[in-house]
């Protein structure tokens, strides 16, 4: 797995984006840098100038492929985790081998979709 602790959340709703950094960072304390983006655009240009090991993402109306294109460009080992209400969305993102959650998504899945990349990190 990649070598960086750093997480970007990719949401366009600032107080879901913001209720999940403040839930990652009391959960792992050993993360990184855990930054958000607000959009597609912006976590593309996020990526260009920092390394993430993991990405969480909303679906984005279809924008998250985008962000994990460029993503895995960057760093082909990130963890990338799709979380979205839309089912076509999600069933896009299992046929690449990406893991999915439904929205609306509790801390438990949260923890435990982060806990799985953690341990394949070892």
């Amino acid at each position: 797995m990649s070598t960086s602790n750093n997480l970007l959340i990719i949401e366009d709703r600032k107080n879901t984006a913001k209720m999940m950094k403040l839930t990652l960072e009391r959960i792992f304390p050993q993360a990184g840098a855990i930054e958000i983006a607000l959009s597609a655009p912006e976590a593309v240009a996020k990526m260009e100038t920092q390394k993430y090991g993991a990405a969480i993402s909303d679906g984005l109306n279809g924008a998250w492929k985008e962000v994990y294109k460029k993503g895995t460009e960057k760093n082909p080992k990130m963890y990338f985790l799709l979380v979205s209400g839309d089912w076509q969305e999600r069933e896009s993102a299992e046929g690449l081998n990406i893991p999915t959650l439904d929205k609306p998504v509790s801390i438990e899945q949260l923890e435990g979709a982060i806990t799985k990349y953690l341990g394949m990190r070892k």
